[in-house]
């Protein structure tokens, strides 16, 4: 199934995808057909204009080859304190960064890379200011059923294919 034109005309074709690389990684060698795969998939509604994957600081140097291997596929990485007790900087930084974008006067669809529950307040903001909310989920990765019914778009499986909103999570997940 092909993604909907009315998603772009919705949109306006502005895409902003970030990545919650801390929860939602992929190995080293497949994050830049990762990024692509995605990248392509979108291309019909339009350009990714702000790619970013976020991930602590010490992942830059315990796992160097992830860090260079988004670098490489042309993400922004966005660097965050390590844990500590219950708050996860790293979702702290994407819930902030998606509440900058309900400021924005610009619609546009926010792709987000990860199925935690964490984020359905943020993606409820997303909505309620006029701007589309999807998912990208690659196989196996497990998704809160409720982020899963925010969605206006959901892109799941090894080549991203659209699935459409509010689709049967049965075995899927």
């Amino acid at each position: 199934m092909s993604l909907p034109t009315t998603v772009f005309k919705v949109f306006g074709g502005v895409i902003t995808v970030l990545w919650d690389f801390n929860n939602s990684a992929v190995a080293a060698g497949a994050i830049t057909s990762a990024a692509e795969q995605l990248r392509n998939s979108l291309r019909p509604i339009g350009e990714v204009a702000k790619f970013n994957a976020f991930l602590p600081y010490s992942s830059f140097f315990t796992d160097s080859r992830r860090y260079q291997g988004l670098l490489d596929a042309g993400i922004e990485v966005v660097g965050c304190p390590a844990r500590q007790g219950k708050v996860d900087p790293v979702d702290t930084a994407i819930i902030r960064m998606l509440g900058s974008i309900t400021q924005s006067p610009v619609k546009q669809l926010v792709i987000l890379i990860s199925g935690d529950g964490d984020f359905l307040a943020a993606a409820k903001a997303i909505r309620a200011a006029g701007h589309g909310f999807g998912l990208a989920l690659w196989p196996n990765w497990q998704c809160s059923r409720d982020l899963l019914s925010e969605a206006d778009l959901i892109l799941r499986g090894k080549d991203l294919q659209f699935l459409g909103p509010h689709f049967d999570v049965g075995s899927n997940f």
